[in-house]
C-alpha cells in the first residue's frame, strides 16, 4: 500500500462526508490510497457515512470512543494522539497522512503531498498557508449541494490561516513509529501536535511544504480551554523536552478491553474534564 490516511473525527459526520467527496475527486486508485476514519467521539452517523462511500474508496471505520457510554451527556476528552495512534499501528502504507475531519481538499492535495514523501524519505510535508478558514458560506454550499468545483469567488474573500500544523500532513510511517508516536501522557489538544513536530525533527525529519489549497470548514467548538488539563500537558512537554521517542516499554496505539475504566483513572490522576455536549 502506498499511504494511509488517518482521519480523526471527533462528532463531525457531516464535514466528515464533504472531505470524503473532495478525496474521490482526486482519482486516487483503491490500490494506492486506505483511508482510516478513527471516530473517537460517540457512536453517531460516523459509520454509515463511511460505509456509504466503501464503494468508491478504501475505507475503514475505527471506533476509538469506548470510553464514552452510549447516550450519555459528558464524554471524557482527549487530544487527538490517542486515535491518531491508532491509525499509526493499524495503518497498511507506507506514508502516514493524518487530517482533520473538517478538511475540504481543493486539487490534487494528496496526490502531491505522496510524491514528495516519495522524493525527499525525510520531509514531513504540510500544504503551504493557502488553508481557508470557511466562515460558514463554503459549508452552505457544500451542504446545498452546489456544483463542483466551488466557485472561486466564494473562497476569495475568506480569512487565510498562517499555521498549518494541526490540519494535514504526510510523513514516512517508519519515522513515526521510530518517535513511538505521539505521547499518550498528554490528555489534551494542547501541546501534543508540536512535541511530535519536534521529536520528527530530532529523528532528522525536515518540514516541506507543497503548493495545495485546502478549505478548513465551519463548525463550533465543542470544548473551551480548560486550566488544568493546559497545566497538565504544559507539565509533560517540558518535562520530556528532547526526548525523541516517547511510549517507551508500554502498549501505545491500541484500544484497551478496559478502555473506559482506564480512562476514567486518568481523569482521577491528571484533572483531564468531561465535556457536556447538549
Amino acid at each position: 500500500m502506498r499511504a494511509t490516511m488517518a482521519i480523526v473525527s471527533f462528532m463531525r459526520p457531516r464535514l466528515l462526508k464533504h472531505q470524503l467527496d473532495s478525496i474521490i475527486r482526486q482519482q486516487i486508485p483503491r490500490e494506492e490510497l486506505e483511508i482510516l476514519v478513527l471516530n473517537d467521539g460517540l457512536e453517531d452517523d460516523t459509520a454509515a457515512v463511511c460505509e456509504s462511500f466503501t464503494d468508491r474508496l478504501n475505507i475503514r471505520h475505527i471506533f476509538t470512543g469506548q470510553r464514552n457510554l452510549p447516550g450519555e451527556r459528558q464524554i471524557i476528552w482527549r487530544g487527538l494522539g490517542f486515535a491518531a495512534n491508532v491509525g499509526v499501528q493499524q495503518a497498511a502504507g507506507d506514508i502516514f497522512i493524518q487530517v482533520d475531519a473538517e478538511v475540504y481538499h481543493l486539487g490534487d492535495t494528496l496526490r502531491l503531498m505522496m510524491a514528495t514523501v516519495e522524493n525527499n524519505p525525510n520531509a514531513v510535508v504540510f500544504p503551504d498557508h493557502n488553508i481557508l478558514a470557511d466562515d460558514g458560506r463554503v459549508l452552505k454550499y457544500l451542504d446545498d449541494g452546489g456544483p463542483l468545483p466551488i466557485p472561486n469567488d466564494l473562497l476569495t474573500n475568506l480569512q487565510q490561516y498562517e499555521a498549518c500544523l494541526g490540519f494535514l500532513y504526510a510523513v514516512r510511517r517508519s519515522a513515526v513509529l521510530e518517535i513511538g508516536g505521539y505521547d499518550e501522557d498528554f490528555t489534551g489538544s494542547q501541546r501534543e501536535d508540536v512535541d511530535f513536530m519536534l521529536r520528527l525533527k530530532g529523528l532528522g525529519i525536515v518540514p516541506a511544504q507543497v503548493p495545495v489549497r485546502l478549505v478548513h470548514l465551519y463548525h463550533e467548538r465543542v470544548l473551551s480551554d480548560d486550566p488544568p488539563r493546559m497545566a497538565h500537558n504544559r507539565k509533560v512537554f517540558d518535562a520530556k523536552r528532547g526526548q525523541i521517542r516517547r511510549n517507551v516499554g508500554r502498549p501505545w496505539g491500541i484500544i484497551r478491553e478496559n478502555e473506559r475504566e482506564w480512562w476514567l483513572q486518568q481523569l482521577r490522576q491528571t484533572g483531564t474534564i468531561r465535556v457536556d455536549i447538549d
